[in-house]
C-alpha cells in the first residue's frame, strides 16, 4: 500500500473509526463539562451543517474512488452494455453485502468502469443505510461519492428523474450469515425494491461482486438473534471486523463485479403481491445465473451460493 492509497482509504473508511475513538474519549471524561460540550458538538455534526457539493469535495470523492478502484483492484463485466437506455430509470441490486459493501464504490461518481450510459455524471445514485448520514464527516464524504439514504421516498425521487438507483437489497441482515465457504444473500423476503421498480417502470438489474469476503476478517460479538434485533434498530450490525494490520482499511484483494442484463418490468401503480413475487423470482434466478457462470473466474471465492 503506497501513501496515496493509505490516505484515500483512510479518508473513505477510517472516518468511522475516528468518530468511534472520539466518542469513547468523550464518554470516558464524562461528566466533565468539557466532555459534555464536545459530545454535544459531536452529535450536532451528525445533522449540521447541511450537505453541500463544493467542487473541492466532489474532486476529493473522485480521487478516493479512483484510488480505491486501483487498490483492490475493482473491475466490472457488463453482460449487455448496450441494454442501458438514456430515458429509463433502473434499480440495480448489488450483492452481497459482506462485512462492508465496499463494491458499491464501483458505482460511485468519479469511477470509469460502468457502461457509458450509466457513467454520466448524475446518472446514478447509490443508496446506503440512513444511519450513515448521521455520522459526522462521513455523511458529507459519502454524499459527494453519490450516495443517499436507502429510504423509499429518496429512491422514488431519483427514479422519477430517470436515474439508476443502486442498493444492496439484502442489507445488513446478511452479516448474520457470513461464512467463508458459502456466499449467503438475503433476498427472498426483499420485496420492497421490486415493488418500487414496478411502480416506476424501472428495469431491475442484478449485480454480483466477487471477492468481498477477502476484504475484511470478522468475529461475532453477540448471539445471532441479538445482533439481528440491534442491526434492525441501528441500521448497522454490531460486528467486530478488521482489515490491514488489524485496522479499518480493507485488505487488498481483487473485486470483480458482474452487471447483469436489465429485467424489463411493467409500470404498475399498485402492484399485487403476486406481481411483485413474480419479478422477485426472476431477479433471484438472474442472480443465481450470474454467480454460477462466473464463480470459476474467482477460484478463491466461495463456490456455493445460498439465497435466503
Amino acid at each position: 500500500m503506497n501513501i496515496s492509497q493509505l490516505t484515500a482509504l483512510s479518508i473513505w473508511m477510517g472516518l468511522f473509526h475516528v468518530n468511534l475513538v472520539i466518542l469513547l474519549v468523550e464518554l470516558y471524561f464524562l461528566p466533565h463539562p468539557g466532555a459534555f460540550a464536545c459530545l454535544f458538538i459531536h452529535i450536532l455534526l451528525g445533522f449540521w451543517p447541511r450537505i453541500t457539493f463544493p467542487r473541492w469535495g466532489e474532486s476529493l470523492a473522485g480521487w478516493v474512488v479512483t484510488v480505491a478502484h486501483d487498490y483492490f483492484p475493482l473491475t466490472m463485466q457488463c453482460e449487455d452494455e448496450n441494454a442501458f437506455k438514456a430515458d429509463k430509470p433502473y434499480i440495480i441490486g448489488l450483492e452481497p453485502h459482506a462485512v462492508l459493501p465496499v463494491a458499491i464504490c464501483g458505482f460511485a461518481e468519479g469511477g470509469n468502469i460502468l457502461p457509458a450510459e450509466l457513467n454520466k455524471k448524475g446518472r446514478k445514485i447509490g443508496h446506503s443505510s440512513g444511519a450513515i448520514f448521521h455520522v459526522p464527516l462521513v455523511r458529507h464524504l459519502w454524499s459527494w461519492l453519490g450516495l443517499r439514504s436507502v429510504s423509499r421516498s429518496e429512491m422514488s425521487k431519483h427514479l422519477k428523474k430517470n436515474r439508476a438507483c443502486i442498493l444492496v437489497p439484502g442489507g445488513v441482515q446478511e452479516i448474520m450469515y457470513l461464512d467463508k465457504e458459502v456466499e449467503t444473500i438475503f433476498l427472498r423476503k426483499r420485496t420492497g425494491f421490486v415493488k418500487l421498480a414496478l411502480q416506476h417502470g424501472a428495469p431491475l438489474v442484478p449485480a454480483f461482486a466477487f471477492g468481498l469476503h477477502k476484504t475484511y476478517s470478522w468475529a461475532s460479538l453477540l448471539p445471532q438473534s441479538v445482533m439481528l434485533k440491534l442491526s434492525r434498530f441501528m441500521g448497522f450490525a454490531p460486528l467486530a471486523f478488521w482489515g490491514v494490520c488489524g485496522g479499518p482499511l480493507p485488505q487488498q484483494h481483487p473485486i470483480h463485479i458482474v452487471l447483469g442484463k436489465p429485467i424489463e418490468v411493467p409500470t404498475v401503480a399498485e402492484p399485487s403481491k403476486d406481481e411483485v413475487q413474480k419479478y422477485l423470482d426472476v431477479f433471484i434466478t438472474a442472480m443465481e445465473d450470474i454467480f454460477e457462470k462466473n464463480k470459476d473466474k474467482m477460484p478463491d471465492c466461495p463456490q456455493k451460493l445460498k439465497i435466503l
